[in-house]
């Protein structure tokens, strides 16, 4: 009897567990309220980013040598959402001007980095926001464009430690909580 019991509970306790670890799983994606920060250093691949491409611009070590320009990353969109500031913490010994942006439809929508602070080790961090209506959006993936017009391949000098990205959307409380759970749905069906 002792045995069974003991069975029951485990039995009880692996299946709560795995349910727990799937609507957390499902709850971070969703973006409860209203927003969701994600963060990479693109010296790997994350569920959100990609590392940054073509490899033959980059050299990765510690951070991402920027040898050539432009490079790209893809970030991917766990639902949808409507503005995004992205932050890009670099080294820029020569200062050059860093363009970043998404893809839109037929071209790109380059914008210079807002510088907002040094940081340390003479890394800077610049900022650069976006709303999300008019980017080519495809299968949940949005691609970004890093270029440095003037980068003068002998000289180099761009180093990019990494970015954090804020998504943001209305939170899922301001609008009907339904008509916010079908838009999730809605989206993923047309996205994926």
């Amino acid at each position: 009897m002792k045995r069974m019991t003991i069975s029951k509970i485990l039995s009880i306790i692996v299946i709560v567990g795995t349910a727990a670890i799937l609507l957390f799983v499902f709850l971070q994606d969703f973006a409860w309220l209203g927003y969701r920060e994600i963060k990479t250093d693109f010296l790997k691949f994350t569920p959100y980013f990609s590392v940054l491409k073509p490899q033959d611009r980059i050299v990765m070590a510690k951070t991402n040598y920027l040898q050539a320009e432009p490079v790209y990353f893809d970030l991917y969109l766990p639902r949808d959402f409507i503005r995004i500031k992205v932050e890009m913490k670099y080294k820029n010994e020569y200062g050059n001007k860093i363009l970043l942006g998404p893809n839109l439809k037929n071209g790109w929508d380059l914008k210079p980095l807002n510088e907002l602070k040094d940081s340390s080790n003479s890394y800077k961090i610049g900022m650069a926001e976006y709303d999300l209506a008019d980017k080519n959006i495809n299968n949940g993936k949005l691609r970004f464009m890093i270029s440095v017009p003037e980068y003068d391949i002998g000289k180099g000098g761009i180093e990019i430690l990494g970015i954090k990205v804020r998504l943001e959307r209305k939170p899922i409380w301001q609008d009907n909580i339904w008509q916010n759970l079908m838009n999730y749905f809605t989206y993923v069906k047309n996205q994926y």
